[in-house]
């Protein structure tokens, strides 16, 4: 498994080098570490590509927060099954407790 670059992470609009780009979205740490790559998206776009890669921007960012709260709401289904007599919702708990494991293993590489 890979180690991604750890959060917080945020996006910058207002990033410049050597230049000004006039649409230019950067990712990175908070604060920004050195030796840890950005993703950055440069160059002049109609507004809904801008938009949209505002928005992926955004995702990207959020994604080391996600995967730490999907890891405890995968602990909290697996308590919250062990506590559940009815045998329909402990199936249903464990389900979505599978399906939590499952993306974790997607995003860190494990399911590869």
């Amino acid at each position: 498994m890979s180690k991604h670059t750890p959060g917080p992470w945020e996006v910058d609009n207002d990033f410049q080098e050597e230049g000004t780009y006039a649409n230019c979205f950067v990712v990175h740490t908070t604060p920004p570490l050195p030796g840890h790559p950005a993703l950055e998206g440069r160059g002049e776009h109609p507004p809904e590509v801008r938009e949209a890669m505002a928005a992926n921007c955004r995702l990207i960012a959020a994604a080391p927060e996600l995967l730490a709260e999907l890891a405890l709401a995968a602990e909290a289904l697996d308590f919250a099954q062990s506590c559940t007599p009815n045998q329909r919702d402990s199936d249903l708990l464990q389900a979505r407790r599978l399906s939590a494991l499952r993306v974790i293993a997607d995003a860190t590489g494990e399911n590869k």
